[in-house]
């Protein structure tokens, strides 16, 4: 139905456009406080939210419709480059952030060794067809995912109080997708805070790893 339709899509661009609000804000916010502290895991954190926030715009088609409408090709690619991107963000600012290296060097080589497959998937998403590439990033990133909140929680088990944040954001993300498949097989009702599960979370954990 027109009607219901136009009210869906509204509803839809409203919560869109709070959640890139809020991205973009997160990523300015953080890109000064990096400028003022010189503290790289903010440079690394600001790289994660960018690369996300890319990914999301070309997700959504709001990147094609807006920021690059002529780039056909270019937007054939980007979904899997930004994914990608946010996954090498992701090593980069996991093993910074947890101090990993003086924690433990085998967690440390094996975060970075996630972190060095993705910046070759990084660059191979640029020749590689998008049919190959996005199955390859999503097998990337789902280890890298669950690596990430593995070592957040390792690390507050053994003391780092640092990290109970950390953990925390990790967690988010994972139930708002969790949230999000139990809608799409039916488990639970499809309704706009379902459907968006996922972007709640992203928004909980860049708002908890900006604390």
């Amino acid at each position: 139905d027109p009607v219901q339709f136009h009210t869906a899509s509204n509803d839809e661009n409203l919560v869109q456009g709070a959640v890139i609000g809020m991205l973009l804000i997160m990523v300015i916010y953080n890109l000064f406080v990096y400028f003022s502290t010189r503290d790289i895991n903010y440079l690394y954190y600001v790289g994660f939210i960018a690369s996300y926030l890319l990914f999301h715009l070309t997700l959504t088609g709001y990147s094609f419709a807006y920021l690059w409408p002529n780039a056909v090709h270019w937007n054939s690619l980007a979904i899997s480059t930004f994914a990608a991107s946010a996954a090498v963000f992701t090593c980069l600012f996991t093993d910074s952030f947890l101090k990993l290296r003086s924690f433990s060097r085998p967690a440390s080589y094996l975060v970075r060794g996630m972190m060095v497959c993705s910046a070759i998937m990084l660059v191979l998403s640029f020749v590689l067809p998008y049919a190959l590439s996005i199955r390859i990033v999503v097998a990337i990133a789902l280890p890298i995912t669950a690596t990430a909140l593995i070592m957040g929680y390792w690390r507050w088990w053994r003391g780092a109080r640092f990290a109970r944040f950390y953990c925390l954001t990790w967690t988010a993300i994972l139930l708002g997708l969790a949230v999000l498949n139990a809608s799409k097989v039916g488990w639970i009702p499809t309704n706009i805070w379902t459907v968006n599960a996922s972007q709640i979370g992203i928004v909980l954990l860049v708002i908890l790893l900006s604390f």
